[in-house]
Protein backbone atom coordinates (compact mmCIF):
# COMPACT_ATOMS: atom_id res chain seq x y z
CA UNK A 1 0.00 0.00 0.00
CA UNK A 2 1.75 3.35 -1.05
CA UNK A 3 1.66 6.07 1.46
CA UNK A 4 0.60 9.55 1.22
CA UNK A 5 4.75 10.67 1.73
CA UNK A 6 5.39 8.23 -1.19
CA UNK A 7 2.31 9.13 -3.42
CA UNK A 8 3.34 12.99 -3.42
CA UNK A 9 7.13 12.49 -4.00
CA UNK A 10 5.66 10.27 -7.38
CA UNK A 11 3.58 13.30 -8.44
CA UNK A 12 6.76 15.50 -7.85
CA UNK A 13 8.94 13.23 -9.72
CA UNK A 14 6.34 13.29 -12.44
CA UNK A 15 5.94 16.55 -12.65
CA UNK A 16 10.06 17.34 -13.11
CA UNK A 17 9.85 15.02 -15.63
CA UNK A 18 7.20 16.01 -17.82
CA UNK A 19 7.52 20.04 -17.43
CA UNK A 20 9.90 21.13 -15.99
CA UNK A 21 11.99 18.87 -17.91
CA UNK A 22 10.96 20.95 -20.93
CA UNK A 23 10.05 24.50 -19.67
CA UNK A 24 13.14 26.08 -19.15
CA UNK A 25 13.60 29.16 -16.98
CA UNK A 26 10.72 28.05 -15.40
CA UNK A 27 9.22 30.27 -12.63
CA UNK A 28 5.94 30.86 -10.74
CA UNK A 29 3.33 33.28 -13.03
CA UNK A 30 3.40 35.76 -9.70
CA UNK A 31 7.09 36.30 -10.11
CA UNK A 32 6.49 36.99 -14.22
CA UNK A 33 3.29 39.22 -14.24
CA UNK A 34 2.95 41.09 -11.45
CA UNK A 35 4.25 44.56 -12.85
CA UNK A 36 2.12 44.29 -16.02
CA UNK A 37 -1.08 42.96 -13.73
CA UNK A 38 -1.00 46.03 -11.55
CA UNK A 39 -0.81 48.20 -14.50
CA UNK A 40 -3.97 46.54 -15.41
CA UNK A 41 -5.83 47.12 -12.64
CA UNK A 42 -3.93 50.02 -10.00
CA UNK A 43 -7.02 52.75 -10.17
CA UNK A 44 -8.63 50.07 -8.03
CA UNK A 45 -5.96 49.34 -5.77
CA UNK A 46 -7.15 51.26 -2.62
CA UNK A 47 -4.70 52.58 0.56
CA UNK A 48 -5.02 51.19 3.47
CA UNK A 49 -4.35 47.14 4.87
CA UNK A 50 -3.84 45.11 1.21
CA UNK A 51 -3.82 41.15 1.50
CA UNK A 52 -2.46 38.94 -1.25
CA UNK A 53 -4.47 35.44 -0.30
CA UNK A 54 -2.12 32.74 -2.30
CA UNK A 55 0.95 34.87 -2.34
CA UNK A 56 3.67 32.17 -3.26
CA UNK A 57 7.02 33.57 -3.35
CA UNK A 58 6.16 37.31 -2.68
CA UNK A 59 6.02 38.63 -5.39
CA UNK A 60 3.08 40.90 -5.46
CA UNK A 61 3.83 41.77 -1.69
CA UNK A 62 7.15 43.30 -2.20
CA UNK A 63 6.35 45.17 -4.94
CA UNK A 64 3.44 47.06 -4.04
CA UNK A 65 5.61 48.23 -1.37
CA UNK A 66 7.93 49.29 -3.81
CA UNK A 67 4.73 51.24 -4.79
CA UNK A 68 4.07 53.13 -1.58
CA UNK A 69 1.38 50.48 0.08
CA UNK A 70 3.43 50.28 3.66
CA UNK A 71 0.45 47.94 4.87
CA UNK A 72 0.49 44.91 2.54
CA UNK A 73 0.45 41.15 3.52
CA UNK A 74 0.48 37.82 1.98
CA UNK A 75 -0.69 34.14 3.22
CA UNK A 76 -0.13 31.20 1.62
CA UNK A 77 -0.77 27.53 1.98
CA UNK A 78 2.60 26.64 1.86
CA UNK A 79 4.68 30.00 2.06
CA UNK A 80 7.74 29.99 0.19
CA UNK A 81 9.44 33.26 1.60
CA UNK A 82 9.75 34.23 5.43
CA UNK A 83 7.42 37.30 5.08
CA UNK A 84 4.48 35.26 3.77
CA UNK A 85 2.76 33.73 6.43
CA UNK A 86 1.16 30.31 6.29
CA UNK A 87 -2.71 30.71 6.04
CA UNK A 88 -6.19 29.11 4.36
CA UNK A 89 -8.57 30.50 1.67
CA UNK A 90 -11.07 28.79 3.85
CA UNK A 91 -10.01 30.28 6.94
CA UNK A 92 -8.82 33.98 7.10
CA UNK A 93 -7.65 34.64 10.66
CA UNK A 94 -8.19 38.56 10.32
CA UNK A 95 -11.18 40.52 11.77
CA UNK A 96 -14.50 41.74 9.68
CA UNK A 97 -13.83 44.58 7.07
CA UNK A 98 -10.10 44.60 7.95
CA UNK A 99 -8.26 45.15 4.37
CA UNK A 100 -9.14 48.06 1.25
CA UNK A 101 -8.00 45.81 -1.53
CA UNK A 102 -7.62 41.46 -1.54
CA UNK A 103 -5.85 39.74 -4.40
CA UNK A 104 -6.45 36.00 -5.18
CA UNK A 105 -4.55 35.33 -8.28
CA UNK A 106 -3.89 32.37 -9.81
CA UNK A 107 -5.60 30.51 -6.44
CA UNK A 108 -8.83 29.42 -7.23
CA UNK A 109 -8.73 26.80 -9.91
CA UNK A 110 -6.32 24.81 -7.68
CA UNK A 111 -9.77 24.33 -5.59
CA UNK A 112 -12.78 22.42 -5.21
CA UNK A 113 -15.93 24.38 -5.63
CA UNK A 114 -17.01 24.03 -1.95
CA UNK A 115 -13.28 25.45 -1.01
CA UNK A 116 -13.74 28.06 -3.45
CA UNK A 117 -17.30 29.33 -2.13
CA UNK A 118 -15.83 29.08 1.69
CA UNK A 119 -12.74 31.29 -0.05
CA UNK A 120 -15.00 33.56 -1.76
CA UNK A 121 -17.21 34.07 1.45
CA UNK A 122 -14.12 34.72 4.04
CA UNK A 123 -12.39 37.36 1.72
CA UNK A 124 -15.85 39.39 1.23
CA UNK A 125 -15.82 38.81 4.99
CA UNK A 126 -12.29 40.83 5.49
CA UNK A 127 -13.26 43.29 2.64
CA UNK A 128 -14.83 46.49 4.50
CA UNK A 129 -17.60 48.02 2.52
CA UNK A 130 -16.93 49.47 -0.64
CA UNK A 131 -13.44 47.69 -1.16
CA UNK A 132 -12.28 45.60 -4.12
CA UNK A 133 -11.59 42.30 -5.10
CA UNK A 134 -9.08 41.28 -7.41
CA UNK A 135 -8.56 38.21 -8.94
CA UNK A 136 -7.00 36.09 -11.83
CA UNK A 137 -7.80 32.76 -13.00
CA UNK A 138 -6.96 30.95 -16.38
CA UNK A 139 -9.81 31.86 -19.02
CA UNK A 140 -11.50 28.79 -20.74
CA UNK A 141 -8.70 26.30 -19.80
CA UNK A 142 -8.63 22.72 -21.42
CA UNK A 143 -7.28 20.85 -18.40
CA UNK A 144 -7.32 17.84 -20.20
CA UNK A 145 -4.07 18.92 -22.40
CA UNK A 146 -2.14 19.39 -19.83
CA UNK A 147 -3.17 16.18 -17.67
CA UNK A 148 -0.57 13.62 -16.67
CA UNK A 149 -0.34 9.73 -15.63
CA UNK A 150 1.97 9.33 -13.07
CA UNK A 151 4.45 6.48 -14.37
CA UNK A 152 4.01 4.80 -11.11
CA UNK A 153 0.86 4.77 -9.35
CA UNK A 154 -1.14 5.91 -12.58
CA UNK A 155 -3.18 8.46 -11.02
CA UNK A 156 -4.43 11.17 -13.71
CA UNK A 157 -3.55 14.31 -12.51
CA UNK A 158 -3.39 18.06 -13.83
CA UNK A 159 0.24 19.50 -14.46
CA UNK A 160 0.15 22.30 -12.14
CA UNK A 161 -2.51 20.83 -10.04
CA UNK A 162 -5.97 22.54 -11.40
CA UNK A 163 -8.91 21.13 -10.67
CA UNK A 164 -11.22 24.04 -12.10
CA UNK A 165 -12.29 25.39 -16.07
CA UNK A 166 -13.54 28.74 -15.79
CA UNK A 167 -15.56 30.34 -18.66
CA UNK A 168 -16.84 34.18 -18.15
CA UNK A 169 -20.47 32.59 -17.40
CA UNK A 170 -19.00 30.21 -14.35
CA UNK A 171 -16.43 33.14 -12.72
CA UNK A 172 -19.44 35.30 -13.20
CA UNK A 173 -21.73 33.29 -11.57
CA UNK A 174 -18.97 32.94 -8.48
CA UNK A 175 -18.54 36.22 -7.45
CA UNK A 176 -22.67 37.37 -7.44
CA UNK A 177 -23.62 34.45 -5.91
CA UNK A 178 -21.22 35.54 -2.91
CA UNK A 179 -22.25 39.16 -3.14
CA UNK A 180 -19.35 40.76 -4.76
CA UNK A 181 -20.35 43.09 -7.77
CA UNK A 182 -18.01 43.19 -10.95
CA UNK A 183 -16.22 46.16 -11.94
CA UNK A 184 -13.77 44.89 -14.80
CA UNK A 185 -13.24 42.15 -16.40
CA UNK A 186 -11.31 41.17 -19.68
CA UNK A 187 -9.18 38.98 -21.15
CA UNK A 188 -5.35 38.91 -21.31
CA UNK A 189 -2.83 36.56 -22.47
CA UNK A 190 -0.97 37.58 -19.35
CA UNK A 191 2.27 35.21 -19.75
CA UNK A 192 3.35 35.73 -23.27
CA UNK A 193 2.81 39.56 -22.33
CA UNK A 194 4.91 39.76 -20.04
CA UNK A 195 7.60 37.89 -21.71
CA UNK A 196 7.59 39.10 -25.06
CA UNK A 197 9.31 42.77 -26.40
CA UNK A 198 6.63 45.31 -26.78
CA UNK A 199 4.15 42.71 -25.98
CA UNK A 200 1.83 44.88 -24.61
CA UNK A 201 1.36 46.93 -27.70
CA UNK A 202 0.00 43.96 -29.68
CA UNK A 203 -1.56 41.66 -27.58
CA UNK A 204 -4.67 42.56 -29.25
CA UNK A 205 -3.35 40.52 -32.39
CA UNK A 206 -2.86 37.58 -30.36
CA UNK A 207 -6.37 37.33 -28.92
CA UNK A 208 -7.18 37.92 -33.04
CA UNK A 209 -5.36 34.28 -33.14
CA UNK A 210 -7.19 32.48 -29.98
CA UNK A 211 -9.30 30.29 -32.81
CA UNK A 212 -6.13 28.99 -34.19
CA UNK A 213 -3.36 29.18 -31.85
CA UNK A 214 -3.55 27.46 -28.37
CA UNK A 215 -1.69 29.86 -25.34
CA UNK A 216 -2.88 30.80 -22.12
CA UNK A 217 -5.13 33.34 -21.53
CA UNK A 218 -6.15 35.21 -17.94
CA UNK A 219 -9.21 36.25 -17.02
CA UNK A 220 -8.63 39.75 -14.72
CA UNK A 221 -11.27 40.25 -12.74
CA UNK A 222 -12.02 43.65 -10.24
CA UNK A 223 -15.08 42.72 -7.89
CA UNK A 224 -16.52 45.41 -5.46
CA UNK A 225 -17.93 44.69 -1.81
Amino acid sequence: MITDEEYQKNIEKCYKEKFLSRTAGYSYQGDIVTKLLYGIISKFVKSGYILDVGAGTGALVKFLKTKGYENVCGIDLYPKVDFIEKGEITRLEFRDAHFSTVFCTEVIEHLQIEQIMKGLKEIHRVLNKGGYLIITVPCDENLERDAVVCPICQHKFHIVGHLQSFSKKIISELLTQNNFVIQFMKVFPLPIMAKLPLSNFYWRFLMLLDKRVNFYKNFVIVAKK
